[in-house]
């Protein structure tokens, strides 16, 4: 009887198979289907981490870089693009495939454009120092060494002298005017020729320089300078300088003792201030 029973069971396993064919081969699919998918998504992985790892640990000692606009369009190398720096990068095993003109007008190129960005820093720096400049600095106008006024004339017609924004100058009067307030630095220096002057005319005792300040119709001192006259040296400078809290309409202006004496080349006298 249980001889039976398993012959009926071998045949009825049998029919099954005959009747379902399919399964097997369709459970082989799914099983390769599911490693395929499995071995694709390690292998993009793999590339991405390759790819992360390798732009941020490629060596560029070995190669020749420059601003990715100056690439050259002559040559079918790979360019290792390094986007932060915004530079292309060749090897230098490469570099035969550059012609040489093309590299020097590339280098050309790039020193041109460092230049032109070192010049508009430069005039920006310039410029903005510039608006915030409030100086003068004048030489002696020789004519006041034949006037009778111990005021002495100044004038802005000679090389490297100027009067910017914030100050007035009149060459009529000598003085300046100032308009912006603030600190100032006040400079003065007057060369006398006291050997030549003396020798043929009066004796002079003592010389002296004097800068004054007039503010409302008041003057006031703000430095002096006095020395003894020494016949046996025939030119003596005098240089006063210092540093004074200035009011919109005050006027500055140096007197000399005697303007006749002073030494009449011009670069030897002047007299300045800048706002500190």
């Amino acid at each position: 009887m249980s001889q039976q029973l398993e012959i009926s069971d071998i045949e009825n396993n049998a029919v099954t198979r005959r009747k379902n064919p399919n399964i097997p081969r369709c459970l082989n699919i799914a099983f390769i289907s599911v490693l395929m998918l499995i071995i694709l998504s390690l292998v993009t992985y793999l590339s991405i981490s390759k790819v992360h790892n390798g732009k941020n640990n490629t060596d560029f000692t070995n190669h020749i870089c420059f601003p990715c606009e100056f690439k050259p369009t002559n040559t079918n190398n790979a360019v290792v693009i390094m986007k932060e720096e915004n530079l292309c990068c060749l090897p230098s095993s490469e570099r035969h495939d550059l012609p040489s003109r093309k590299s020097s007008e590339t280098s050309s190129s790039i020193s041109q454009a460092s230049r032109l960005q070192d010049d508009k820093q430069s005039h920006r720096l310039f410029d903005e120092t510039n608006k915030k400049a409030v100086a003068a600095h004048l030489y002696l106008n020789t004519t006041s060494c034949s006037l009778p006024s111990k005021v002495l004339l100044w004038t802005r017609k000679r090389n490297h002298s100027f009067v910017t924004s914030g100050l007035n100058y009149s060459e009529s009067t000598g003085i300046i005017t100032v308009i912006q307030q603030g600190i100032y630095y006040i400079y003065s220096q007057l060369t006398f020729n006291t050997y030549y002057r003396t020798r043929n005319s009066t004796r002079y005792d003592q010389i002296y320089q004097q800068i004054w300040l007039m503010r409302n119709t008041s003057e006031q001192s703000l430095m002096f300078w006095k020395q003894s006259v020494n016949n046996s040296r025939e030119y003596m400078p005098s240089f006063l300088g210092g540093n004074f809290e200035l009011n919109k309409g005050d006027e500055i202006y140096v007197i000399a003792s005697d303007p006749s004496l002073l030494y009449d080349f011009y670069k030897s006298n002047f007299f300045g201030l800048h706002l500190v």
